[in-house]
């Protein structure tokens, strides 16, 4: 299961062993850009196996850009970088070069947001497509 390699919490059992330091997933995303090995290591394997798990998902359904959200995506091109990787590795060729992965313009409730908006367009289609 890719929660069980890939989380949050996965990433804080690893990089949080041995330490003094009480972490949250914020903190070893700060230690990581700031060049913190253990947790730059951390997210980037995290990236690959998400980048394993999508690169199942471009085989099957083709798409041609997958938004990264999330707390880890404030990783940037820590965890970008390699899922984009691993995506070129284990995808199609074609499904591969096609899709773009970008990190999301709204981390925080982004799920909310989607909704708000589907509800909005199912509401008055016609004003949601001028906003």
């Amino acid at each position: 299961c890719l929660e069980t390699v890939a989380s949050g919490p996965a990433i804080l059992q690893l990089v949080g062993q041995g330490r003094e330091e009480a972490l949250t997933l914020g903190r070893v995303i700060e230690l990581a850009i700031d060049g913190d090995v253990r947790c730059r290591r951390a997210i980037s394997d995290a990236g690959l196996q998400i980048g394993v798990a999508v690169a199942g998902l471009c085989n099957l359904i083709n798409p041609e850009r997958v938004i990264v959200g999330g707390i880890l995506s404030r990783a940037g091109d820590l965890l970008l970088h390699p899922i984009r990787e691993s995506i070129r590795r284990h995808a199609v060729l074609a499904a591969a070069e096609r899709v773009v992965v970008v990190p999301a313009d709204f981390v925080e409730r982004a799920e909310l947001l989607g909704a708000l908006a589907l509800a909005f367009s199912a509401w008055n289609p016609a004003l949601a497509a001028r906003v």
